[in-house]
């Protein structure tokens, strides 16, 4: 049975468990949230051991409180390497957001769930784990532009996880981003 490095392991529990923290203090301090929803669009690059790709998604988020939102996000795009393939992610989404500035902000997110992809010989899927950070940046009253980095981690196929970077636009369903 091959060894699994343990570094990613910690590093997303660490994470997970400090988004927890700071999401379960955010609900407590907030006693009338806002019911704000967002959809974002998307796109992202992926590098990890053996090619580069271009991924496309969206997601939906609904804001529990000021600072804590939860919902969903799906991928999908195309890798390259020694040979073309495609890989796909999606999942359940946790996200806290700070404001550190009159139209900025620094948002944390955990992503939980499945993918799936081939490259050459390399087929299969399983539970994927993404935590990410991104800046986020006010454009009025109802849109923001996010940069954001993550790690996506697929632990039963070690060959598609790797480091994203992302640029995605966030607009307001319901209400006014402040």
């Amino acid at each position: 049975m091959k060894s699994m490095d343990r570094k990613p392991v910690v590093f997303i529990f660490i994470f997970g468990v400090a988004l927890i923290i700071f999401s379960l203090s955010a609900l407590a301090a907030d006693s009338s949230p806002q019911r704000l929803s967002r959809i974002s669009s998307e796109i992202k690059g992926i590098k990890n051991s053996a090619a580069i790709g271009v991924l496309f998604g969206s997601r939906y988020m609904s804001y529990e409180s000021e600072s804590f939102s939860v919902g969903g996000a799906g991928y999908t795009g195309q890798i390259s390497g020694g040979a073309a393939g495609s890989f796909s992610y999606g999942g359940i989404l946790v996200g806290y957001t700070h404001s550190f500035a009159k139209k900025a902000e620094l948002e944390l997110s955990l992503l939980g769930g499945g993918a799936g992809g081939f490259q050459a010989a390399t087929t299969g899927g399983g539970v994927v784990l993404e935590p990410s950070v991104a800046l986020n940046f006010l454009l009025g009253k109802t849109v923001r532009i996010c940069l954001n980095s993550g790690y996506a981690w697929v632990p039963s196929l070690t060959a598609f996880s790797g480091i994203t970077l992302g640029l995605r636009f966030d607009f307001l369903l319901n209400g006014v981003m402040e």
